[in-house]
């Protein structure tokens, strides 16, 4: 009996450790930071999107109601585009031994990939901000 509690607390206490670890690697590519970017340091934005994902139909009707954003839409139902992105999130992520998860859409401005993003509404009006300025 004590070995199955054992056990189990090894395992409740991993699974909280490697949680902690995904959050850790995630939270720099979740958050835009105003302070990063200017509107003339910006000269790619590019939208990584699935076709039936309703945030990423979102986040580009958000970024349409700004004539000053320009950006391209990928298609992810390409395979190789996938490949693509899957290649970018790899090499972005600084510790891969700490694991990641990935929120659609994906957001790569200049060469910085936003991967997980939370609150995609916010992450976009703080990047339209900058245009208001």
């Amino acid at each position: 009996m004590r070995l199955v509690v054992i056990a189990l607390l090894g395992i409740i206490l991993g699974c909280f450790i490697n949680t902690s670890l995904y959050a850790q690697n995630e939270k720099k590519y979740q958050v835009f930071d105003e302070e990063n970017y200017s509107p003339a340091d910006i000269d790619n934005i590019i939208v990584y999107s699935k076709p039936s994902c309703s945030r990423c139909g979102q986040v580009i009707k958000l970024l349409d109601q700004n004539d000053a954003v320009s950006y391209t839409v990928v298609d992810l139902s390409d395979a190789e585009n996938q490949q693509v992105l899957d290649s970018l999130i790899y090499h972005s992520i600084e510790d891969k031994s700490k694991g990641y998860s990935i929120r659609f859409p994906v957001i790569v401005i200049n060469n910085d990939v936003y991967y997980c993003i939370e609150n995609h509404q916010r992450f976009i009006e703080g990047l339209l901000s900058l245009y208001d300025e």
